[in-house]
């Protein structure tokens, strides 16, 4: 999967992520990467996130 800007995104990666459930940015790694969505895991829950421009990899 590639996030906003074309980057390949990985297991591992560290994403900025805009999760549309409580309107707020979250900073964290991809735990698991599917055909159509990335999971990341924040405290007591994890996100999916389906659209790849709400997703942006840092270095």
């Amino acid at each position: 999967m590639k996030d906003s800007r074309g980057r390949h995104i990985l297991i591992g990666d560290r994403v900025k992520v805009l999760w549309n459930f409580d309107n707020k940015i979250h900073v964290k790694d991809i735990i698991k990467i599917g055909r159509k969505h990335v999971e990341v895991d924040i405290t007591l829950r994890r996100i999916s996130i389906y659209d790849h421009t709400k997703i942006t990899k840092l270095r």
